[in-house]
């Protein structure tokens, strides 16, 4: 009876400690993500309270926001969290993806900042509001036409002759809520040398993201703020090395970039 007991009380106390450590853990990653989180197109947000409590909405086509209340939770492995539905995984000091699962789309989350101001046109740069003309074209042709190309060129300095090998075999150029984009990669190496073209026709911004080697990933942006990724260009990310994607992501951040 006596060894019953004591088994009894280990096995309490690694509970209590198991649930500590878990508390803990929940307690760290609140203090990180607290505030409100928005899509790129403002339809879909999650925002955490100080208090562990958090709530999902998502923009009706009335116009109206359902919204859903919910508790911050976690997986009991790894650093994946949980409020409302799918998966959350925070991918940088102001980004979060939520993975729904069953095939569906990956959406990206930034954290808002109050008092960031809108991003505006890029000053003393020639438009690229042309290129709406190309929707649908593969890219050769107008990364060819100025003024994309010596934009390009000045963006990417040494590194524009393997953006132009990844993008060899390419995607039609397509357009999402104002974001142009278009993907590539080399022939025959689509999983190691890859890269994505995003324009933001409204800020006059252009970025670009080069997978080399299948396990490095930079990106370059004209702009203080990172263009919001369409969902189409998020499902190509998720084909990306998931690690590289977020070093190069907080190295955007470092560098002052939201």
């Amino acid at each position: 009876m006596k060894r019953i007991v004591v088994v009894a009380a280990a096995l309490a106390l690694a509970a209590a400690t198991l649930s500590g450590q878990a508390n803990n853990r929940l307690a760290e990653l609140n203090k990180k993500i607290v505030g409100k989180w928005f899509t790129g197109d403002r339809k879909n947000y999650i925002e955490f309270g100080a208090d562990g409590n958090c709530s999902t909405g998502r923009l009706q086509p009335n116009a109206a926001w359902r919204v859903e209340n919910d508790k911050l939770s976690m997986w009991a492995k790894g650093q994946d969290f949980r409020c409302g539905s799918g998966t959350l995984t925070l991918k940088g000091p102001d980004t979060i993806v939520r993975d729904s699962g069953m095939g569906g789309d990956v959406e990206i989350f930034r954290r808002e900042r109050k008092g960031t101001p809108a991003p505006k046109p890029a000053p003393n740069l020639p438009s690229l509001s042309y290129l709406s003309q190309h929707l649908g074209d593969y890219s050769y042709p107008f990364l060819e036409r100025q003024p994309l190309a010596s934009r390009l060129r000045t963006l990417l300095g040494a590194e524009y002759p393997r953006f132009r090998q990844n993008m060899e075999v390419s995607s039609p150029l397509e357009a999402d809520n104002g974001i142009l984009f278009t993907a590539g990669n080399a022939p025959h190496q689509g999983a190691v040398e890859s890269a994505l073209l995003l324009i933001d026709d409204r800020a006059n911004l252009v970025e670009v993201m080069i997978l080399h080697r299948g396990n490095a990933v930079r990106i370059w942006t004209e702009g203080r703020r990172a263009i919001q990724l369409p969902a189409a260009v998020s499902n190509i990310l998720r084909n990306w090395p998931q690690n590289a994607v977020s070093e190069a992501i907080n190295r955007l951040r470092s560098e002052g970039i939201q």
